[in-house]
């Protein structure tokens, strides 16, 4: 009977699925939306690189790379996404320096970072080489002690019920794992204490790059 009133009004019949919920009128109109949504999609003409490009940056900042990686995965042309970019570039919408500047600066102000760590965040937004190697010199030895010194205040604080030793030993492995110098380590350590740590020739193997 179902499928009569379908074949009669020649309406699309959905198989046995649309048998057990055909009482729901919602399913109906539900199936009904997506399929006059896919087809407008498919006819729809493609919004130009650049309408992509501002949507993609309406998001949050973008870096040159990320940029021309959202554009390819879209399928626009090679010249197109070239000019888009120096367009961007030429409006100060996409600026390498600035990008990653700014990343330096919310990703320390967050949370202890280490400068390695804070290298391979600069990468995987893909910042070019020179770029990094410019934003990190501004994240200098007293910065990465700082911020090592924080991580440990952190740590230790945890962990307070444990012997000193133990305390500095899980502190300088937290450390470690954040990408620290077995120097900055040791460093943070002392001035946390007023002491030089005593960490063994094994841990200083383990904590060392």
């Amino acid at each position: 009977m179902i499928y009569d009133y379908y074949a009669t009004n020649n309406q699309p019949f959905f198989g046995v699925f649309s048998f057990v919920t055909i009482c729901s009128s919602q399913f109906l109109t539900n199936q009904r939306v997506w399929y006059i949504t896919k087809m407008e999609k498919k006819s729809a003409p493609k919004k130009s690189a650049m309408d992509a490009a501002l949507f993609y940056l309406g998001i949050r900042d973008r870096s040159v790379g990320e940029m021309r990686e959202y554009l390819q995965k879209k399928q626009y042309e090679a010249d197109e996404i070239e000019s888009v970019l120096r367009r961007l570039n030429e409006l100060s919408l996409l600026d390498d320096s600035v990008f990653a500047r700014r990343v330096l600066r919310s990703k320390t102000a967050m949370k202890p970072v280490s400068r390695k760590e804070m290298k391979a965040v600069l990468i995987r937004h893909k910042i070019g080489k020179e770029i990094v190697e410019d934003t990190l010199s501004e994240f200098d030895h007293e910065m990465e002690l700082a911020s090592a010194r924080k991580l440990a205040e952190e740590v230790t604080r945890k962990v307070a019920k444990y012997p000193q030793e133990e305390r500095w030993r899980r502190a300088a492995a937290k450390m470690a794992a954040k990408g620290y110098p077995y120097g900055v380590i040791r460093e943070a350590l002392a001035g946390m204490s007023g002491e030089d740590p005593e960490i063994t020739d094994d841990a200083e193997q383990e904590y060392t790059e």
